[in-house]
């Protein structure tokens, strides 16, 4: 970054009607090492170091957001060490992000959490609660209406509610949750009545109260709730650093401010000028459905015990994740993920000529970090390292080419996290045990680090051992076989008395056999369920009583003897497979791309029973693509609940001065580099500006049918090109598909009536019909020159992908170019809305700030 000098900085007047006017400071003049700090960066420094005001940090994309942050909580460490900071981040990723960054303050007593971990905090050492339960708030609801099957959907409506009650801290009358049920969309049900509306907000009021009373078991809403209704927070911060402040809701704030001390200070990070991604396709029964119209109760694709079947959606709720990456099988499946995201994999199988680096963790010593090109072992598909070292967990950290790169690669690791290289068992190796024990004890548990920066988790690893009775190595590991057809099968077995006793306390029943084998007396746990959930919570109540590991594995529906394994989405790696649905059936599917992605956006989806659900034909767990949907009032109303005073992180080195010019017309806070060049903002044609396009340069839309007519007539010149949307392309094939047509005439007129009847539908209950215009308009136009079907599917596999090459044209909508950015952009201008609302105008600046020196506004339509 280039500096501003002392005298050059001149402070903008306020450019929104909801800030205060910081008062006067003096800009220091030191900086962090060889770091160089913009004059922005410099004065938020310098406001804080002067003056003890809440603040809000209004930062812009790509103006070193996260790299402020750290320098206020090292510059706040550095001037007082005793005084006590928390750093409250959104996600547990960005949670692990920040805490990555401020490890060596995390270890001096600089705390990092989430919101609702700091609310869970004070509920454990108010109540004694024990881990959350899910299931909390439909047992109370079920209590109320009953269990019947039947009333299954009405009780996720009313869980719904109850949520957003809680999150939002409305009061319980009746009027407060009338208002909360209108706000939030809550759908009453076809044909509700004032009578019906009238018991479902009894229902509402009744559970609220069950649930409040129950302190002893929390759910993850009841993490904030009950921590404020119960007045259990404490203040215990001097200073409390926030970050994406715009995602925080009101009972996240109440906690945050009740956590910190009389005459405190916050100092929150946010950037209020957000905008959604695009959908990914969920697979239901009547075809895909984008992820965010999904909501509590519809029907989704599933695979319970073996067989392809629905299951509901029991809610649908933000995350705070940003990055992620994007797998694509053998067959062309796709799907975007965040990297915590959990799904189903194969062990990887490593060609002769490949190395892994592994970390490798044993309970008693911690983490080592090594080497191995020997995966093939028949008691451990790792190595047999993991076995003779008595290991518990192992993560492939890279894949490599020689045995060279693989030591490069490990002095690395080991150089840059400190962790040990040395084997865990080095007496057969002629080393002194008590040696090695003692550099455990001081490195031993450095690879945390390394494993939060890969964002792997460390409950889902590559390798988990087995159970083992040998010397003063005791391991129980309790087997979960999830969805085979005789149901989700758990299994344990150990000798050890200790365990028995611990199942005893807390009722677990289990049974004894003698071993044929060691002549010992062994106990043992077998058992079925028909539910996944169920078996979840029986495993959970097994880990809290006897500590025991946990292997989840699912059956391979292609190959018996290679199971799937849980991962979450950071920890896979080309060769390995994934469930895929081929027709109505269930088969294994190689991964052969793996594409990181940033900025993005996503949810949550909750599936009863089941837990798990097909998103672009691929079996997913949780988490996967898609929008929070910001409330863009959030920023205002949090500086005025802080009174706090507002700074601004808005100088931009991506773009030109030019480009710079004219999105301030949207967002005038933005400024250009000192250095910036002038670059170049010119209106042309669409006639003018196609034959000019050429690979590497963007080409965007506010929607994706008005790019099809033109990747069509660049690919007929012979210019490489792709429109990005991978997972739009899976829709419209469905689509077709489901149209069971013959000819495009038929196809065009099925397309048409289809959009006519669901829009009618959408309109009648004033939700949003956009999603339905776009799908139609994009089959059409693919229509338009088409001969056969055929060729209409055809050109769909052709032209939709999702790789980002500078060696062709890329067109993507805007939402599929939020976090890229090219030196030439063409903006067909005539596709966007700008002035319509604050969405609109957000999508129009996220469009025009892609450009790096030359943005041509497209005129015309193709």
């Amino acid at each position: 970054m280039m500096a501003y000098s002392r005298g050059g900085y001149k402070k903008k007047a306020s450019f929104r009607s909801y800030q205060k006017k910081a008062p006067k400071i003096i800009l220091p003049t030191i900086a962090r090492g060889d770091r160089v700090w913009s004059a922005k960066q410099l004065a938020i420094f310098a406001f804080i170091d002067q003056c003890n005001d809440n603040a809000v940090i209004l930062a812009r994309a790509g103006t070193g957001k996260t790299t402020t942050l750290e320098e206020v909580v090292r510059r706040a460490h550095d001037k007082n060490p005793s005084l006590k900071i928390g750093v409250v981040a959104f996600s547990n990723d960005i949670k692990t992000e920040v805490a990555g960054r401020l490890y060596d303050l995390v270890e001096k007593g600089v705390e990092v959490s989430t919101c609702h971990s700091l609310g869970y905090r004070f509920c454990r050492a108010a109540f004694r609660c024990g881990r959350p339960d899910a299931f909390k708030i439909i047992r109370i609801i079920q209590s109320i209406i009953g269990p019947e099957p039947e009333k299954e959907d009405y009780a996720q409506r009313l869980k719904d509610c109850i949520s957003k009650v809680k999150l939002t801290c409305a009061d319980t009358t009746s009027e407060a949750i009338d208002a909360v049920i209108d706000d939030f969309g809550i759908d009453m049900g076809k044909g509700a009545t004032a009578s019906d509306r009238a018991e479902f907000i009894s229902v509402v009021q009744k559970a609220l109260v069950t649930c409040r009373k129950q302190t002893g078991i929390i759910d993850f809403d009841d993490m904030l709730d009950i921590a404020l209704m119960h007045k259990v927070v404490s203040p215990i911060f001097d200073l409390i650093v926030i970050d994406e402040t715009q995602d925080l809701n009101r009972a996240q704030l109440r906690v945050i401010l009740a956590a910190l001390k009389l005459g405190g200070r916050v100092i929150a990070v946010g950037d209020d000028r957000q905008c959604v991604e695009e959908n990914t396709p969920v697979n239901t029964p009547s075809g895909y459905v984008p992820a965010n119209k999904l909501k509590d109760g519809d029907k989704i694709i599933s695979n319970r015990n073996g067989d392809v079947t629905t299951q509901t959606v029991s809610k649908v709720w933000p995350s705070a994740e940003k990055e992620g990456i994007t797998i694509t099988t053998k067959t062309g499946k796709q799907l975007t993920m965040s990297d915590n995201h959990l799904i189903w994999a194969t062990d990887l199988v490593l060609p002769d000529n490949k190395w892994i680096v592994y970390l490798m963790y044993r309970n008693d010593l911690g983490f080592r970090i090594g080497k191995t090109n020997k995966t093939k072992s028949s008691n451990n598909c790792y190595g047999a390292s993991t076995v003779s070292e008595r290991a518990e967990k192992l993560w492939i950290m890279d894949v490599v080419n020689s045995n060279e790169e693989a030591l490069l690669v490990e002095v690395s690791y080991s150089l840059e996290f400190g962790i040990p290289t040395c084997v865990f068992n080095g007496e057969h190796r002629g080393l002194n045990q008590n040696r090695i024990n003692s550099i455990f004890k001081r490195f031993g548990l450095n690879g945390t680090k390394l494993l939060e920066t890969k964002k792997m988790s460390f409950d889902h690893p590559h390798y988990l051992c087995s159970s083992m009775n040998k010397g003063n190595s005791n391991r129980l590991v309790l087997s979960m076989w999830a969805h085979s057809a005789k149901g989700t099968r758990l299994s344990a077995e150990w000798s050890d008395t200790d365990i028995s006793n611990q199942l005893d306390a807390v009722k677990i029943n289990y049974t004894s056999a003698q071993s044929s084998v060691n002549n010992f007396d062994r106990n043992r746990v077998r058992k079925s369920f028909n539910s996944y959930r169920d078996a979840l919570m029986f495993a959970q109540k097994f880990q809290a009583a006897t500590g025991a590991l946990l292997s989840r594995k699912l059956s391979n529906p292609t190959d018996e003897e290679n199971p799937l394994r849980l991962l979450p989405a950071s920890a896979l790696f080309c060769g390995q497979e994934v469930v895929i649905l081929d027709g109505d059936d269930m088969i294994t599917d190689e991964i052969v791309d793996i594409q990181k992605v940033a900025g993005k956006k996503f949810i949550d989806i909750e599936v009863t029973d089941a837990s798990n659900f097909f998103a672009g034909d691929i079996l997913s767990h949780n988490c996967i693509y898609k929008f929070m949907g910001a409330d863009e009032r959030s920023i205002p109303t949090i500086i005025e609940a802080l009174n706090a005073k507002t700074l601004t992180l808005s100088i931009t080195y991506r773009c030109a001065k030019a480009i710079v010019k004219l999105a301030n017309e949207v967002v005038p806070d933005l400024e250009a580099a000192p250095d910036a060049v002038e670059g170049l903002v010119e209106n042309v044609t669409l006639e003018t500006a196609l034959p000019s396009v050429r690979p590497g340069d963007f080409v965007l839309s506010r929607t994706n049918a008005p790019l099809i007519k033109i990747c069509m007539s660049l690919l007929k010149q012979g210019i490489p090109a792709n429109i990005q949307g991978g997972d739009l392309s899976n829709g419209l094939l469905w689509t077709i598909k489901k149209s069971q047509t013959r000819t495009v005439v038929d196809l065009v007129r099925y397309v048409e009536d289809w959009r006519s009847s669901e829009v009618n539908r959408l309109v009648a209950k004033n939700r949003d019909h956009s999603w339905v215009d776009e799908k139609a308009d994009c089959i059409i136009a693919f229509c338009t020159g088409a001969d056969s079907i055929n060729d209409v599917k055809d050109n769909i596999k052709r032209m939709f992908n999702d790789a980002d090459d500078l060696g062709r044209v890329t067109l993507s909508s805007t939402h599929k170019a939020k976090g890229l950015e090219r030196d030439r952009v063409f903006m067909l201008a005539d596709t966007y809305k700008r002035g319509k609302n604050n969405e609109e105008d957000n999508l129009w600046y996220v469009a025009v700030t892609r450009a790096r020196k030359e943005l041509y506004m497209v005129e015309g339509l193709p």
